[in-house]
């Protein structure tokens, strides 16, 4: 009422206040680790401790995702060329081993011409590789590059976020786009041994609503 942020002294009810504790609110509300939602923007300060020594449920505000999911959108067809060129880049070196497997231990004559032409071809996409990635990666901060990568892997960053935050997002207001009633589920975790699903097809003119 004062517009002074002073700590509140006294029992808890739903409303906005400053001060408190964990134990009191879970106290005053009774409510206890998961049906709590603690939303933080310090992944230690916040989120790590409550999630470690309460159990609640954690959210964590990263407000860098605001113009980095922009730019993954802008970028979705230039990765996705770069990943159709690693996928053949794969396949060329797959061929190539293939002829010196054969060459050294069945002793089967090593087709130059065959040998060359796969080096040139994988050289050519080497060339377009190193310009479409320095394309992509100029979206990104100039020293650190995507938040949540460090190279093809996750960065040691977005390992703390899978691990410590039940949810993350850009801005708090994110959370209004969902009922409260929704149900977050993460994502499959596919490790290296495990298929990966087909790509969905896209849908016929003549699909329909059910």
């Amino acid at each position: 009422a004062t517009g002074m942020l002073q700590n509140y002294d006294g029992p808890l009810k739903n409303g906005m206040f400053q001060g408190g504790n964990a134990a009191q609110i879970e106290h005053d509300f009774k409510l206890h680790g998961p049906e709590i939602l603690y939303l933080g923007d310090h992944i230690f300060g916040d989120i790590l401790t409550l999630k470690r020594h309460l159990a609640w449920r954690t959210g964590l505000i990263v407000e860098d995702l605001a113009a980095e999911t922009a730019a993954l959108a802008a970028n979705q067809n230039l990765q996705q060329q770069i990943d159709q060129d690693m996928q053949l880049k794969s396949s060329l070196e797959t061929q190539l081993n293939a002829l010196y497997d054969e060459h050294i231990e069945r002793q089967v004559p090593l087709n130059r011409a065959q040998v060359d032409q796969l080096f040139a071809r994988i050289d050519q996409l080497d060339h377009r590789l190193q310009k479409n990635i320095t394309q992509y990666q100029a979206a990104y901060n100039p020293h650190w590059g995507e938040l949540m990568k460090a190279g093809n892997e996750a960065s040691l960053f977005a390992g703390q976020v899978e691990k410590y935050a039940c949810i993350y997002m850009p801005y708090l207001h994110n959370l209004g786009e969902y009922s409260p009633r929704t149900y977050f589920r993460p994502a499959k975790h596919y490790q290296p041994h495990e298929p990966r699903p087909m790509p969905a097809m896209a849908a016929s003119d003549d699909a329909r609503e059910i």
